[in-house]
């Protein structure tokens, strides 16, 4: 094994991460699991909901919390975990254990071993794992070639600009002999001394207040060892990833958090940028748009991404009519008891409140609100898909006559309100429009 990996190892074996109790689950958080449902980027690439029974690989997998977080958005997937620790292979399956996930299995492996397993993937997430490995386009074509033709991958680096001080502060303890061998207690306590020693103007310090309590619990020990200590740990550039991407085979589909990598939320009035940039943003390619964005405003930790195989396509539906359908997260209890008493109560209703990912700009996030007749026609969607047209009847049934001149709303002056809502509402993928 390469030496950086047994380090990674080593310290991985030493502490695994993330340190959340057994008992802790992601179930309730909406957001987190957004992004861990392969409905997200599925939609986002094909405008399609993805298939049933897929197989989801969680490469780099951890103490295994988000490969829970995986099998919770995804009820039905086959959860595939590998990772070099032995320790945190032994956590991840204890986890899924206790929280009673049907279907999963995990490997200790390197990600280059990954074929060995012969199985094949609809969704591949490497999390926080690419950073860290000496080879990344190496790893990444071992990922290309267990995903589907029409599966998708997610991944990330960390960003070199958000995180230069940490870089520079690894580079530090490293010179001082703290990365030689795998750091533990007394390395994590001479990082603390220092770090509290320095004075508060060190422009390095500035990363370690908000963190760190006045004594080291087991938080800021995980704190310290993920970013003072971390072993292999690098920083990228979008340009950089992108080649990694285009040398691994691999075509890019979205930003993870995508609303925070819009160029024109950077600026106070979006609708008019300078003719300059304006000028520019007509021949830039997506990955210079998005460098742009991290030069002026370098606010997220990590770069991350879903990409897939180059010109993948799913071939045209015959003979389908439009479906309409609620994103599976917002699917449950508590967005549906509040929808019905907004609905009951005659109150508008502000969805965003609900779900967050799809409307959190890099400085502010975004209101969607929607009306009590808008609430009335969308409920069947509680109940699973539904056809325009049956939403269509009900919008009439809610919606009959003209608010001002009480005549007759005719039926496509409705379809075309309707649509327009759905439209609204899918450009936030709070809805999927598909045809089937």
């Amino acid at each position: 094994m390469d030496e950086i990996l047994e380090k990674i190892r080593q310290q991985f074996n030493y502490g695994p991460y993330p340190r959340h109790s057994l008992e802790q689950s992601p179930r309730n958080d909406r957001d987190f699991l957004f992004i861990h449902n392969l409905t997200t980027p599925y939609y986002l690439r094909y405008r399609q909901r993805p298939p049933q029974n897929i197989t989801i690989l969680d490469a780099g997998c951890g103490s295994g919390y988000k490969a829970l977080a995986l099998a919770l958005a995804n009820p039905g997937a086959h959860i595939v975990g590998i990772d070099l620790s032995e320790k945190s292979v032994e956590l991840a399956r204890q986890r899924l254990a206790f929280h009673q996930i049907p279907s999963y299995e995990f490997h200790v492996m390197a990600i280059e071993q990954v074929a060995d397993l012969g199985i094949m993937f609809d969704y591949i997430n490497c999390d926080e794992v690419l950073t860290l490995v000496p080879d990344p386009v190496a790893s990444l074509t071992a990922l290309k070639q267990v995903l589907k033709p029409l599966g998708i991958m997610r991944i990330n680096v960390h960003n070199l600009y958000q995180r230069q001080y940490y870089f520079q502060a690894q580079e530090f303890f490293r010179m001082i002999g703290l990365l030689n061998d795998n750091p533990e207690e007394l390395e994590i306590q001479i990082v603390y001394e220092i770090m509290e020693e320095l004075a508060d103007q060190i422009y390095v310090k500035g990363t370690w207040r908000r963190y760190v309590k006045s004594k080291p619990d087991e938080k800021s020990k995980e704190f310290i060892l993920m970013n003072y200590l971390l072993q292999g740990d690098k920083g990228y550039t979008i340009p950089q990833l992108f080649d990694c991407l285009e040398t691994a085979g691999l075509e890019f589909i979205e930003m993870v958090y995508w609303p925070k990598w819009r160029l024109k939320s950077l600026f106070k009035n979006p609708d008019n940028l300078p003719a300059a940039l304006h000028l520019a943003l007509e021949e830039a390619s997506p990955a210079e748009v998005l460098h742009l964005v991290n030069l002026l405003h370098s606010g997220e930790r990590l770069l991350d991404l879903w990409c897939g195989h180059p010109d993948a396509e799913l071939p045209p539906p015959a003979n389908g009519q439009p479906m309409v359908s609620l994103h599976p997260q917002l699917v449950d209890e508590t967005v549906k008891k509040a929808w019905q008493e907004h609905l009951q109560g005659g109150r508008p209703f502000l969805l965003s409140d609900y779900l967050k990912v799809p409307v959190q700009g890099p400085f502010q996030q975004e209101q969607v609100e929607i009306d009590a007749i808008a609430l009335g026609a969308l409920w069947p969607l509680f109940e699973g898909t539904q056809s325009f047209q049956s939403l269509l009847q009900r919008w009439l049934q809610l919606y009959p006559r003209d608010l001002l001149t009480l005549e007759p709303i005719a039926e496509e002056t409705a379809a075309t309100m309707l649509r327009e809502l759905l439209l609204f509402l899918n450009r936030y993928l709070y809805v999927l429009l598909t045809v089937e």
